[in-house]
């Protein structure tokens, strides 16, 4: 794993734990909440991908 690879990773996380917690604070289901942010993470790292070129 490329450190680049790693830093995205991290950022994927972390992007997910906040949005996990947040929403599964909304919701006032913690599981739900995960699940969406996690989706989210993986999106926003796709995302990230498409907008990082690889070399």
């Amino acid at each position: 794993m490329t450190r680049q690879q790693a830093a995205d990773l991290a950022l994927a996380i972390s992007a997910a734990t906040v949005l996990g917690v947040t929403v599964g604070i909304l919701v006032t289901d913690a599981v739900a909440g995960l699940v969406i942010g996690s989706g989210t993470a993986i999106a926003f790292q796709v995302v990230l991908r498409t907008i990082t070129p690889r070399k």
